[in-house]
């Protein structure tokens, strides 16, 4: 009895061992606020809710000039949220001569798409050759019409554009 006793301590501070050294590397992947090894270079955020400042229109486009070199990834940190707030990338997609955008990397622990948990990602691209492009993201407080948010609220948007205009040289 006692050789089945001190078996099952064994095997449940090994089975415990597992799961802490598996918790830790969970954790470690979404807790700061770098991306995690292999990620590029942030270029910009796009939070929520995205704030302006007093003196600028209600939807007024804002411009991020990036420069980066041939071959080098960066990314854009784009914050989420199940709503009433949404980013969502508009108009023509960046040049693919100029920049080859790579995909959106999730960093917390949040399947795509889940409901209830809200974790940035960052949407990755690579430079491709020289040359110019743009991407452009569109803001939307989705409970407010604009006319209402521009008499009462300055400093909160109920749309904006954000425009990265990206040369590669």
């Amino acid at each position: 009895m006692r050789r089945t006793g001190r078996a099952r301590i064994l095997y449940l501070t090994a089975l415990i061992a597992a799961f802490a050294v598996a918790a830790a590397g969970c954790g470690s992947r979404r807790t700061g606020p770098q991306p995690a090894a292999g990620h590029p270079k942030v270029v910009g955020y796009l939070p929520i809710p995205y704030r302006v400042s007093a003196g600028a229109d209600i939807g007024a486009a804002r411009v991020i000039h990036v420069v980066v070199r041939p071959g080098q990834r960066f990314a854009v940190k784009v914050a989420t949220s199940d709503g009433p707030f949404a980013w969502r990338q508009i108009g023509r997609p960046p040049d693919r001569r100029v920049v080859r955008v790579l995909g959106d990397v999730n960093i917390g622990h949040c399947a795509a798409g889940a409901v209830g948990c809200r974790v940035p990602y960052f949407h990755v691209l690579a430079a491709s050759r020289a040359g110019t492009t743009t991407m452009t993201w569109l803001y939307r407080e989705l409970a407010c019409s604009p006319q209402r948010k521009k008499m009462t609220q300055a400093t909160r948007s109920c749309t904006a554009t954000v425009t990265f205009d990206i040369t590669v040289r």
